[in-house]
């Protein structure tokens, strides 16, 4: 019995006609008001269907559900919420968008969405009592993307041969060795020109001061750079980052895009001498050289005015780094 049912079902599954045409294809839809029931998790936003960020937060490992807070912890969210919105405008990452673009991006389904990704960072592991914060970061769901699908996204990213170069030069020379990572990194990548409108979750506008009218209860800017959740960002991260050490005097290595070297001249070699070497990873750098040279000295104090670092930590003899997951002594 079990192999004729088999049988049935094989010729059943040969007989279905394929669809040729998306006429062909049947979606089942469920209609229902703002006020209807949903099922568990979604809700209805300006007449779309979305999944409630809250419900989404317990299948996201690590994420912060603002419901199981005290109210002391809610605070120090949403004062991490102000400060996120404040990078993207000392970034110049946005501005508001007229009521004009935002029909005619509606009209064209360049409008995306974003959501808050909530979590607690631990501000210093290497201490007695770790202490963690609240932080908080906008995310862009990327997937929403118009020109998700057409998009350059690919972005360099360091080779482990040019760190061991720069750990053993590091060694050789007995030179510093800094690790840093750089704040805000995706919101400060190079310009573009494409036209994409960003709906801002709800309570963006009082956290923004914004009085909000009619229907919507959304806040809706028009990009001027890319953004956490786009797949260009990376990319046009590293473009801009590049462009900054060139112009700083680093030189990329023919071999490596993310590798860059320090060279300055010397009058014992017609080529110029080694004085510092830095590999950048994404927003993480790792940067060696002399601390007593000149030059090194100079290049450094530079890379702290060009880029907005948030970690800078130095080697010592006590002191561990941390550098993209590993441990360095």
């Amino acid at each position: 019995p079990a192999e004729i049912a088999g049988a049935a079902a094989n010729q059943a599954a040969i007989e279905t006609p394929v669809p040729t045409a998306d006429d062909d294809l049947v979606i089942d839809v469920m209609m229902v008001d703002d006020g209807g029931d949903l099922p568990d998790g979604w809700k209805c936003v300006d007449g779309a269907l979305e999944l409630d960020d809250n419900y989404m937060v317990q299948l996201r490992k690590g994420e912060v559900n603002m419901k199981l807070l005290s109210p002391e912890e809610r605070a120090d969210f949403v004062d991490a919420k102000r400060k996120e919105l404040e990078n993207y405008f000392a970034n110049f990452v946005w501005e508001f968008a007229s009521d004009k673009e935002k029909k005619d991006v509606e009209k064209d389904q360049r409008v995306i969405t974003a959501r808050w990704v909530l979590t607690w960072k631990c501000e210093d592991e290497n201490a007695e009592v770790p202490k963690s914060k609240a932080k908080a970061r906008l995310v862009l769901r990327g997937y929403e993307d118009p020109d998700v699908m057409t998009l350059n996204k690919a972005s360099p990213t360091a080779s482990r041969q040019a760190r061991l170069w720069l750990l053993t030069l590091t060694k050789w020379n007995s030179w510093q060795l800094i690790c840093a990572d750089v704040k805000a990194a995706f919101l400060s990548g190079s310009n573009f020109d494409r036209v994409i409108i960003v709906r801002l979750p709800a309570d963006c506008g009082p956290l923004l001061g914004v009085n909000l009218e009619g229907i919507s209860k959304h806040v809706f800017m028009r990009l001027k750079k890319s953004a956490y959740g786009l797949s260009d960002a990376p990319l046009l991260w590293y473009q801009e980052a590049s462009r900054r050490l060139t112009e700083m005097g680093w030189i990329k290595h023919p071999m490596d895009q993310c590798c860059f070297m320090l060279v300055a001249n010397d009058k014992h070699s017609s080529h110029g001498s080694l004085r510092g070497m830095m590999i950048l990873h994404v927003d993480d750098v790792l940067v060696t050289g002399c601390p007593t040279d000149k030059v090194f000295q100079d290049a450094v104090k530079s890379l702290r005015q060009q880029f907005n670092f948030g970690k800078w930590d130095v080697l010592t003899p006590t002191h561990s780094l941390k550098y993209c997951g590993g441990t360095i002594i």
